[in-house]
């Protein structure tokens, strides 16, 4: 997903707008956390934005890398999250939902 060049709609989505509030969500600074434990800041170049318009909220899924090298993924105006990272080939497998049981589970191969 970052091999491939940041498309004009992401570097939009990179700096205003939802996806924007969402990537300082995910890699907010948390007073009670150790420096080391802290995500790092975002990196606006490697903004990506897979999936869009996602059920009767219109979310959008949007995946970015920090200063520190740590991959985040967040769902708009649901959750998120940062990772060490995963190695390339690595399969895998995301499960979101609403909640009340019913998800969806999405497979792919990690090519970082």
């Amino acid at each position: 997903m970052f091999k491939r060049p940041q498309t004009s709609a992401e570097k939009a989505a990179a700096i205003s707008g939802r996806v924007a509030f969402e990537a300082t969500v995910v890699t907010a600074a948390d007073p009670g956390a150790a420096e080391d434990l802290l995500p790092g800041n975002a990196r606006v170049d490697s903004m990506r934005v897979p999936l869009t318009h996602l059920g009767f909220r219109d979310r959008t899924l949007c995946l970015l890398l920090t200063a520190k090298g740590r991959v985040c993924a967040g769902l708009t105006e649901f959750t998120g999250g940062c990772y060490e990272g995963l190695p390339a080939g690595e399969p895998v497998s995301t499960t979101y939902g609403n909640g009340s049981g019913a998800s969806r589970t999405r497979a792919s191969t990690s090519s970082r």
